[in-house]
């Protein structure tokens, strides 16, 4: 062979192995990126599901107070992410409310989550907790962080929680009387 071809030759082989190794640089820091992305959300690759532990959130009641969930363990908790838009919402909360009145379930915590976002102000969730009366916490949750750690894709969803924080139910429709008595309220 030609030196001019020999050199030809050895410069595809050296420029194809430098390829090969930058490609594999890159996959690896891709990796590592979704790896690491992963471990700060820790609910991004799994479906929230009875049985798993709820995660975590912290948010602020309407009067500014902040509830952390884990601060209630011990207790069984419903957590309802709702909005004031939706009219499923609206029609479900009076049956809410009489159950929540009429049960007083010992150490039973309920959580209103307001998906704020889809709200046209915070008033008109003020107004909304006014005119229903609501007896438990009505949360805000203006970034959509507890909504989407929850995976509450449909509103009104609901989770009931056990005493350890373990999802025990998931309701992806209004909540009833019957539903709550259904699932041991």
């Amino acid at each position: 062979m030609p030196p001019v071809g020999l050199f030809f030759l050895v410069l595809f082989i050296i420029g194809g192995v430098g390829y090969s190794l930058t490609r594999s640089e890159e996959r690896s820091a891709a990796e590592q990126s979704s790896a690491v992305k992963k471990a700060d959300h820790p609910t991004a690759d799994k479906k929230i599901r009875e049985g798993m532990q709820a995660p975590d959130f912290e948010l602020y009641k309407l009067d500014g107070q902040q509830v952390r969930l884990s601060a209630l363990r011990g207790r069984p908790v419903l957590v309802m992410f709702w909005s004031t838009q939706s009219p499923t919402c609206t029609d479900e909360m009076p049956g809410l409310v009489s159950f929540y009145e009429s049960h007083q379930l010992p150490g039973l915590e309920v959580l209103a989550v307001n998906v704020t976002k889809t709200e046209s102000s915070v008033e008109d969730v003020k107004e909304f907790a006014t005119k229903y009366k609501l007896p438990f916490p009505v949360l805000l949750d203006p970034d959509m962080k507890a909504q989407e750690a929850y995976q509450a894709a449909i509103i009104p969803t609901s989770f009931l929680l056990d005493e350890k924080g373990v999802i025990r139910k998931i309701f992806q429709e209004p909540l009833t009387v019957e539903s709550l008595e259904k699932a041991g309220y």
